[in-house]
């Protein structure tokens, strides 16, 4: 994304709509499989829950990665 975006700045709307829709439903999808296997497997309580928060800090870092990619092109 880094190159593309530094060769067309013009289509930088573009690749962030697209990057984003991708993320968002990737992520979703992450985020309910962990869901299943973690509750499936049998883990105590609170390593459930820090598999939940470790797994919303691994989306949430996806997404500034998106920003930070932009501003390396420009």
């Amino acid at each position: 994304m880094i190159r593309e975006i530094a060769r067309k700045k013009n289509l930088v709307s573009k690749y962030l709509d697209n990057n984003a829709v991708m993320k968002i439903i990737l992520s979703f999808m992450t985020f309910f499989l962990i869901a299943i296997i973690i509750n499936l497997i049998g883990y105590p309580k609170q390593t459930v829950d820090i598999m939940y928060l470790f797994a919303l800090y691994v989306i949430f870092n996806s997404f500034t990665q998106i920003f930070y990619s932009v501003f390396q092109a420009y």
